[in-house]
This record gives structure tokens, C-alpha cells and sequence, in this order.
């Protein structure tokens, strides 16, 4: 068969980014599960929109340039030259095409997606943000006229796929905002979710668990963004703790529902190792996120004492996960994530769990498997973590941390720009008071 880099139009360098995006980067972005997005849907598109070719062509420069700068992005390379040229190239075709009488919905839908991964993996969460809600806003107009019963001439044919990955953007993007409650959004907020459906008694493959943990760990973090607000302000949290108990019901459910599938893999009994990776880390994952639920309205840091054991559990499993990933996975260096990834179930670990030993076990994990998953970034991930652990033990007495030594992490604002990151807190000391924390890190 031709090799499917050569088919599409472009010269050699434009040929060069397309390989490398068919032949790892699309798999890479799948995480463990299946994503016919990028693996089937985009690669043949490829071939006949230029809009989509661009746009593809420049996410995978912009991946090269982060891997050849272990994760950051400068100007002053040609693979970010390269990407930025593409990315313009991208605007103005799909422009172009979106000019037209005739609604292009599909099109629509992935020019959100497209540029919304884009500026993610740049580092832009706000741009990113407001692609992905754009995205979201497009799709739901479109459901709301199906159910309206309008003519199936007048409803474009959308791809399942297309709804899947736009949540999982979501995901990524909110996930990284719940870390950061303090950042001020200029940008759209979504409308409220809810838990679209509730799990079966027992789920019967991966694929079946995988979108409804998706929508649970969207609605967890959705839910402890108002929390986090609610706290600081000092807004009423009734609502909040029935919103946050149902939710947790529905955790509880899937996790239920979940377990013999988990048990299998822990057997051994799962075959072929994306399926045992993706049970693995869907496990974890939410192992994480019912921390995040069950601690969203407490006022007090060392309620996470209670959580050290799953603490300890979910490191344990994260490094398994990795391990399998590695002896899997043909090519070294920076791997690419969309979506539901471990980079923000270690560092959530590493900031909020106070032993020691766990904590500076999900920084080394963090370090020695350099991954971006958007936004997230694992080793930007590790410097945050390990600046807050030093001055929670530099303020401590001895090994254990105590209450008013600790960042109150709902105080946490993380601002990257280019070459570096700004942090600020808020801290207690020994002598009762109160103290902003600041600092400039540079990246490593």
C-alpha cells in the first residue's frame, strides 16, 4: 500500500509533520482508549480539506518543538516556525470555507476541536477555553434541533467521535482550572452539567465505562470550581452539598459497577495492554476524583490526612501504569496526551497529600515521565509541586506539617508566561498569621 504521507498535497516538510502525526502522535493522543477522532477521522480529512491538513500539520510541529525543549515552547526554532505558519494557513481556509450559505457544522465542530488542542498544548488555556465552549455551544444547538424534529435535509450528519473529543478537551482545560482556583476567567462559562445517565449494575467493557467517567470526572471538577468560589467568598453551601452528594452517589455507582473489570486487570486476565492501561488509569482517575468531591467544601487542609493510604494507592498505581506504558511504547522522550490523563492526579497528590515519602514519590514519577496533556505539563507540574512542598516543610517543626503551616491550596494561583511560571498563595505560619507566598520559577 502508498505510504498515506506521501498521498496528501504539500512538500516534503508538510510531508514530514503528517508521518509523524499518522504514525505516533494520533496514537499518543488517543491516551488508552479508542479515539477514531484522531486515528481515522482527521488522517481522511486530511486528504481534502485543507483547513484540517493545516491544523493537523501545525499540532504537529508545535509537539516536535515541545519534545526537542523537554516540554516548553519557544519562538526561535524552525518546528515552532513551522506550526505558526501552518496555524495561520488553518484560520484563513477554514475561514474560507465557513463563508459559505450552506452551515458547516462538522467543520465547525472541528476547527473548535483542532484550534482548542492547539492552543492548549501552547499553553494559551484561555483561547483554548473559549475554542472548546464554542465547540460545545455548536453541538448542543445542533442536538437541540434534532430533538426539535427539524427535516433531516437541514441537520448536518455529525460523527459521534467529534461530541466524544470535545468533552475530553473540556475535561483536560477544567481540570487544570479546578488546580488553579484563584485564576480569573475572562472567557465563557459553560452552561451547568449533569450526570447524563446512571451506570448499570456491572459495566461489560472498557468502552462502555469510559463515557460516563468522563462525564462524572467533568461534573467533579464543574462542581469544586463553584466550591472552591464558594469558599472564598463565603457563599451559602447547601446547595453545593447536595450537588456534591449526588454527584457522589453517582461515583459510588460507577465505581461499583466498574470494580470486576478493575479486578480482572489486576488478575492479569485483561488482553492486550492498551485495555489493561486504560482500565488502570480510568481506576486511578476517579480514585482521584472522589477525593476531590468528598474534600470540596472542607476549610481545612489536613482533612486530606484522612486520604493518605489512597494517596499512596494511587501513586503506586500511576507508577504501574507508566511502567507498562514504557515497555509498550516504541519511541522515547515527550509523550503527547489529550484529555483524561495522570499529570493532574500527581500533582493534585503531591500538593495535597502532607507524607512525605508519597508526595516526593508523585513529584520523581512526574520528572521521570515527561508527558504534556494540553495544558498540563508534567514537569512544570513537578517544579509547582516541589516549590509548595519546600516552604510547607521549611515552615513545619519537624517531619509532620501542621495545619497552620500549610498553603491553603483553594489560595493557589499558577500564571505560566513565557520562560517560566508565576506563584502565589497564601500560607499560615507557626505564630498564627497569615502570609502571601510569591515566586518566579524559571523553566528546568
Amino acid at each position: 500500500l502508498p505510504n498515506p504521507s506521501s498521498s496528501i498535497p504539500g512538500d516534503e516538510s508538510e510531508h514530514r509533520y503528517f508521518r509523524l502525526f499518522h504514525e505516533q502522535l494520533s496514537y499518543d493522543l488517543c491516551g488508552y482508549f479508542e479515539a477514531p477522532f484522531w486515528t481515522r477521522l482527521i488522517p481522511q480529512e486530511c486528504h481534502h480539506e485543507p483547513a484540517i491538513r493545516h491544523a493537523t500539520l501545525a499540532i504537529s510541529a508545535l509537539y516536535k518543538s515541545c519534545a526537542c525543549r523537554n516540554g516548553t515552547t519557544r519562538t526561535n526554532d524552525e518546528h515552532m516556525e513551522f506550526a505558526l505558519v501552518q496555524h495561520s494557513k488553518a484560520i484563513g481556509s477554514f475561514r474560507n470555507s465557513l463563508s459559505g450559505e450552506q452551515p458547516q457544522v462538522r467543520l465547525a465542530l472541528m476547527a473548535s476541536l483542532l484550534f482548542g488542542c492547539f492552543e492548549s498544548f501552547h499553553g494559551n488555556w484561555e483561547s483554548a477555553w473559549q475554542q472548546a465552549y464554542s465547540g460545545l455551544n455548536i453541538l448542543g444547538q445542533w442536538r437541540k434541533n434534532k430533538l426539535q424534529g427539524q427535516p433531516s435535509w437541514r441537520i448536518a450528519p455529525i460523527d459521534a467521535e467529534l461530541g466524544v473529543a470535545l468533552i475530553r478537551l473540556q475535561l483536560q482545560l477544567e481540570s487544570y482550572l479546578v488546580m488553579n482556583p484563584m485564576i480569573d476567567i475572562q472567557v465563557t462559562e459553560p452552561e451547568e452539567m449533569r450526570v447524563e445517565e446512571y451506570p448499570p449494575y456491572r459495566f461489560a467493557n472498557l468502552s462502555e465505562a469510559f463515557p460516563l467517567a468522563i462525564n462524572l470526572a467533568s461534573c467533579s471538577v464543574r462542581h469544586s470550581r463553584k466550591a472552591a468560589r464558594a469558599l472564598n467568598l463565603g457563599s451559602s453551601e447547601v446547595a453545593l452539598e447536595e450537588e456534591r452528594d449526588a454527584l457522589y452517589d453517582s461515583l459510588f455507582q460507577w465505581t461499583r459497577a466498574f470494580r470486576p473489570l478493575f479486578l480482572e486487570a489486576e488478575t492479569g486476565q485483561v488482553a492486550g495492554n492498551q485495555d489493561l492501561l486504560g482500565t488502570l488509569l480510568l481506576h486511578t482517575c476517579l480514585m482521584a476524583f472522589e477525593i476531590v468531591l468528598a474534600t470540596s467544601l472542607s476549610k481545612n487542609e489536613s482533612i486530606f490526612d484522612s486520604y493518605t493510604e489512597a494517596f499512596r494507592r494511587i501513586v503506586f498505581l500511576c507508577r504501574r501504569v507508566f511502567q507498562i506504558e514504557g515497555e509498550r511504547r516504541q519511541v522515547d522522550g515527550l509523550k503527547a496526551q489529550f484529555g483524561l490523563g495522570l499529570i493532574m492526579v500527581l500533582y493534585y497528590v503531591a500538593t495535597r497529600c502532607r507524607e512525605s515519602s508519597i508526595r516526593r514519590e508523585a513529584i520523581s514519577i512526574l520528572r521521570e515521565w515527561p508527558s504534556k496533556n494540553g495544558i498540563w505539563d508534567s514537569l512544570q507540574a513537578a517544579q509547582v509541586a516541589e516549590w509548595i512542598m519546600g516552604i510547607e516543610e521549611e515552615a513545619a517543626c519537624g517531619e509532620e506539617i501542621p495545619e497552620q503551616a500549610r498553603v491553603r491550596m483553594s489560595s493557589l494561583q499558577v500564571t505560566r508566561h513565557k520562560g517560566g511560571i508565576d506563584i502565589e498563595c497564601i500560607q499560615g505560619q507557626n505564630d498564627g498569621i497569615w502570609r502571601r507566598r510569591k515566586a518566579s520559577l524559571e523553566f528546568q
